[in-house]
């Protein structure tokens, strides 16, 4: 009896797998531009910095502070009272403006001379330095007002040296005068000292609004770094 040999099942070919489609080189996925979510998160702390309720919430602390900080120091300044005297100064009018601009310059270095404040330091027995930072003499704005103010820590002491630096200076006003005949400049009494009303310091006030106005300029700064308003994102080139 011969065997039957049967023939070796072929496989189908219908159901041979198939390969794999392979992508095409153009299909693969392009490279994400700059601008992808890796760098909008590195960007993100900065935008965060940027945000305008942040920076108006600094802003307003950083006036806080230094407002608060000068009131503040001004309060824990001892007090110091004042006293002034005025002095209308009339120029003869025949000279030129420069002259008259000589004239009252020497008015006021009379006032903080030797020759007017020796001899009140002399009879009060202070110094001539610490007498002569006490006083001050100034012009009041463009009019011809010579305006003296003394400062001391008692409103009697101070009204006393306002009394004699007047008197002092009347006299070396008038000697002054008398190189030119007439004079270059008369000085004649305004206002008799006088003791002022509020203490030179401290001024809460006046220290509010310097802190408040040099708060302003360095919030302005700080958010003016903060926020760059200057900085701009560049797009990525189109060749990426």
């Amino acid at each position: 009896m011969t065997d039957t040999v049967r023939p070796v099942d072929q496989p189908n070919s219908a159901e041979q797998p198939e390969p794999s489609a392979q992508p095409e080189p153009s299909a693969q996925p392009e490279p994400a531009p700059e601008s992808a979510p890796g760098r909008a998160r590195a960007d993100a702390p900065a935008r965060r910095w940027a945000s305008p309720v942040v920076l108006a919430v600094l802003a307003l602390l950083i006036v806080g502070v230094f407002a608060g900080g000068a009131v503040a120091y001004s309060t824990l300044q001892p007090t110091v009272y004042g006293a002034q005297a005025e002095f209308l100064l009339t120029i003869r009018p025949d000279i030129s403006d420069a002259a008259a601009d000589r004239a009252i310059v020497t008015q006021v270095m009379i006032v903080k001379s030797p020759a007017v404040l020796q001899p009140i330091a002399d009879s009060r027995g202070v110094r001539l330095a610490p007498l002569a930072d006490a006083v001050s003499a100034e012009m009041v704005g463009r009019s011809n007002i010579l305006r003296i103010t003394v400062a001391d820590r008692d409103r009697a002491s101070a009204l006393d040296a306002a009394e004699l630096i007047a008197a002092a200076y009347s006299r070396e006003a008038v000697r002054a005068g008398t190189d030119s005949d007439p004079p270059l400049i008369r000085s004649t009494v305004l206002t008799p000292a006088r003791s002022l009303d509020q203490p030179l310091q401290p001024r809460p006030l006046r220290a509010l609004a310097a802190g408040t106005l040099l708060g302003l300029l360095t919030a302005a700064a700080v958010v003016a770094v903060l926020w760059k308003p200057w900085r701009v994102l560049r797009p990525a080139p189109y060749w990426t």
